[in-house]
Order: structure tokens, then sequence, then C-alpha cells
């Protein structure tokens, strides 16, 4: 570095856990400290560019910037933050499927699936079009839609109705089956009183009587 009159630099960390050791180069010479203690540089009078470096977990604002030095001691604050998330929670949560079912959802283009009650995806803010895959015997609701992500994460609450019917068949079909059975069986009522009636022995005919006119006097 130049000689002759000298002024203070100084950076201060803001942010970082107590004795987390942290960075700064400037115009070319690099410093370093641990929270809180200050980093500094003696340096001439004039303008010097800096350059913060970032730290697992964490990033510096300002990152780089330019630093002037006149005639006196000068601070900058380094405020190091956690990096933004890379997305929030969109959860999907099922209720109506016996245990151990495997659903699906679909969103933003993929699709995942699960034998539990909720299936999580992570997003970034925006509107996202949904879809849930059909599963057998049972009704969907809603089956498709859409999900908003605002900062913070969504929740989206699935509904499946059981669609068995009688007998253990989907739909009404277990229904129609049931009346087959009592037509058939009604049939077959029908056709064993027409036996039995068949086999009943015929009563004779009445046997004809003639009553004669009385005798004449």
């Amino acid at each position: 570095m130049a000689t002759g009159v000298l002024d203070n630099l100084s950076f201060k960390a803001q942010g970082l856990p107590q004795g987390t050791l942290w960075f700064v180069t400037v115009a070319g010479d690099q410093g370093f400290a641990k929270v809180p203690s200050l980093i500094s540089f003696q340096l001439p009078a004039g303008n010097y560019s800096f350059g913060v470096s970032p730290l697992p977990g964490y990033s510096p604002s300002p990152s780089t910037g330019v630093a002037r030095v006149v005639n006196s001691t000068s601070t900058h604050l380094i405020t190091f933050a956690p990096p933004p998330p890379t997305g929030f929670v969109v959860t999907f949560t099922e209720s109506g499927l016996a245990a151990g079912t495997v659903w699906s959802a679909s969103l933003n283009g993929a699709t995942l699936f699960s034998s539990a009650g909720s299936i999580v995806f992570l997003e970034q803010n925006g509107t996202y079009g949904y879809g849930i895959g059909s599963v057998s015997q049972y009704t969907v609701s809603p089956q498709s839609g859409s999900v908003v992500v605002n900062g913070s994460a969504a929740t989206v609450s699935i509904t499946f109705t059981n669609d068995k019917g009688l007998l253990g068949l989907p739909g009404i079909a277990g229904y129609l089956l049931v009346v087959a059975l009592a037509l058939e069986l009604l049939g077959a009522l029908v056709l064993i009183g027409l036996w039995f009636r068949a086999r009943r022995p015929r009563r004779p005919a009445p046997a004809e009587v003639k009553i004669s006119p009385p005798p004449s006097a």
C-alpha cells in the first residue's frame, strides 16, 4: 500500500452469529475478522473498490462497492442475510381414501405419487394449474384447479368419495345387478307356481241330476 498519511477504513458485519469469520477485500488486499470485530484497513485518502466474500448460508449486502477515504475514519456496514428460499411449499392434502391407497397430483408439469395423506411441491411465486389423478372406485373433488403462491406456503384440500355401489360394484352396477336378480327370482316363483298348478288333480265335474215331473192326477 502507499505510504504517507493513512486513514482508517473499517467494515462492520450485521446479521452473522457471534464468532463467525468473514472477509473483505479492498484494493486487492484481503482483511478478515471474527464477529463482532471490525475489519479495518489503513489507506491514504482516495476512492477504493471493495468486495465482501459470501459465506455458506448467507449473502452480503452490499457485496461490492466503492469506499471513499477522506482524511477521517469511515465505517461501512455490511448486512448478511440468508439467501432467498428456492421456493415455497405447496401441499395437497387428501381425505376419504382408504389407508395405503396410491393417489397422484400434478403441478407445473410435474406429477408426484403418494400412499400417504399429502403430496408436497416446491414452487416460486406465481399461479399454477393442478390436476388430481383418478382413483378406481372413488370420485375426486376438485379434480383440477389453480393455486396461487405469493411469498408463503399454500395448501389445497382434496376430497375423495367412495363410489362403490351395492355388492361392492362401482356406480349403479350393483343396483342393476340386484334388480336383475330380483326379476330372475320373481320369474322362478311364477314358474314354480305354474308347475304346482299343473300337477294339482282336477276335481270331477258334478253329476247331472234330472228332476222328473210329478205324476198327473
